[in-house]
């Protein structure tokens, strides 16, 4: 509570009066700010909508049956070749050979020096249908998943607790000026009040009787 000045008849009067709320200041309401981030999706979540969209894409059943129908061509030259051995006589072999990408035959050293081994002489048909699949999926699952930057992700959260220190400092100071500049209004008000009661008297009394009051509300470099 302060102290609300009233006049009345030329006499003034001391009364007791509410103060007004810091929080609401000029329509503007200073309550501590408080943010509702609303429903939050959990991992798991997210990991199940990411897994409906993949399943969900055409182009995965498409990548699948061309898959299916490049190692089905790879089995079916083997079967091919065991027949052809049958037909000759030859026994079959008991391991499985696939087709080599890059088949090499060295018929002297110098067809060797010519070779670029950087190239994998292993690599097989199955590999390359294996791995044409796989960067086809792989395309289907970044294409409908977004991958999130770790990195970015801490830095924005310390910018937003950096951001809402500096907006509590700065509520903090506009609360003091505004408290400030409340009870330096209400101090100056005390101070014309009572040199205006001070006239009033002076006005309606001889000037044998009137004795001043020196009394002083408002000094000016309190609010400097």
């Amino acid at each position: 509570a302060i102290l609300v000045v009233r006049r009345s008849h030329g006499r003034i009067g001391l009364a007791m009066g509410a103060v007004r709320s810091p929080t609401a200041y000029g329509g503007r309401d200073l309550s501590p700010f408080a943010f509702e981030a609303g429903p939050q999706t959990s991992s798991w979540e997210l990991q199940r909508a990411a897994d409906a969209k993949v399943r969900a894409d055409q182009q995965l059943r498409h990548a699948l049956q061309v898959g299916k129908e490049g190692i089905t061509r790879i089995l079916q030259g083997c079967l091919d070749r065991v027949g052809e051995q049958l037909e000759k006589g030859e026994a079959p072999s008991s391991k499985a050979h696939f087709p080599l990408l890059n088949p090499f035959d060295f018929e002297d050293v110098e067809s060797l020096a010519r070779h670029g081994f950087t190239i994998d002489l292993h690599a097989d048909e199955v590999d390359s249908s294996l791995k044409e699949l796989v960067d086809a999926v792989l395309g289907i699952v970044w294409k409908n998943v977004s991958v999130e930057n770790e990195l970015a992700t801490k830095t924005l959260e310390r910018y937003n607790t950096a951001l809402l220190a500096r907006m509590e400092i700065l509520e903090h100071h506009l609360f003091d000026r505004t408290h400030q500049l409340s009870t330096c209004r209400f101090k100056y008000y005390l101070e014309i009040t009572h040199l205006r009661d001070q006239l009033y008297r002076k006005q309606h009394c001889d000037d044998a009787t009137f004795e001043p009051e020196e009394v002083y509300y408002f000094e000016p470099t309190d609010f400097l």
